[in-house]
């Protein structure tokens, strides 16, 4: 999975953005939730929401791509396609979809207790995949309302693997989004598009731990 190394070093910062911003993790740390408080699941669900938002606004993005093709030269290097401001567009999107993607990660794996571990599963790459339905699938599984007089159990390992699933199909969405938004005829590594990926994260720390106004 070519965002696993980005993922790692991202979590942290997800959080600490998060601390900055929502106070959601904090929340949950300073009281000890598990995964089956019905607060802890509403956070997740908060997140999901804020998730699925990000990917609409990628979507849009890319329809702007589709409609307008990026006006490059088929000799045109990958850092001159990448500066294309339309370009820069979609990166930020990704960006803004992984880190609520990182931070619904790194709150799951804190409050099951479990270690951290992502493996590659036989997901379809014959068709971008639309980004959100494993995410949905695991915050299917949190049943429990402050309001319900039964609170139910999370089934922890079909959760877990939910999402880790949700982060292997985020790794094909980047790279098939990235491709399918250059003309015909042009291309680009997955090592160039980690990078300039990496580049739009960076840009986003900085924005918010700045205080600067930013699409977040």
């Amino acid at each position: 999975m070519l965002i696993q190394e980005i993922l790692d070093s991202w979590v942290p910062k997800a959080i600490e953005l998060d601390d900055l911003l929502l106070g959601f993790s904090k929340d949950i740390m300073d009281r000890k939730l598990s995964i089956h408080s019905s607060r802890t699941q509403q956070i997740l669900k908060i997140l999901h929401q804020n998730y699925c938002e990000e990917h609409s606004e990628l979507l849009e993005a890319i329809d702007i791509l589709h409609i307008t093709p990026l006006e490059t030269d088929l000799d045109d290097s990958p850092m001159e396609i990448y500066r294309n401001t339309r370009m820069f567009h979609v990166y930020d999107e990704l960006a803004d979809c992984f880190n609520f993607l990182c931070l619904i990660y790194g709150i799951s794996y804190l409050v099951t207790g479990e270690s951290t571990t992502v493996r590659n599963r036989n997901l379809s790459t014959q068709r971008r995949l639309p980004g959100t339905k494993h995410l949905g699938l695991a915050i299917n599984f949190l049943k429990n309302r402050p309001w319900k007089g039964t609170q139910f159990t999370v089934d922890i390992p079909r959760y877990l693997r939910a999402i880790n699933s949700s982060l292997v199909e985020f790794d094909i969405l980047l790279v098939s989004t990235v491709r399918e938004s250059l003309r015909e005829g042009l291309c680009i590594d997955d090592e160039t598009i980690i990078e300039h990926f990496q580049s739009a994260l960076d840009r986003k720390y900085l924005q918010v731990k700045n205080r600067k106004k930013t699409n977040y």
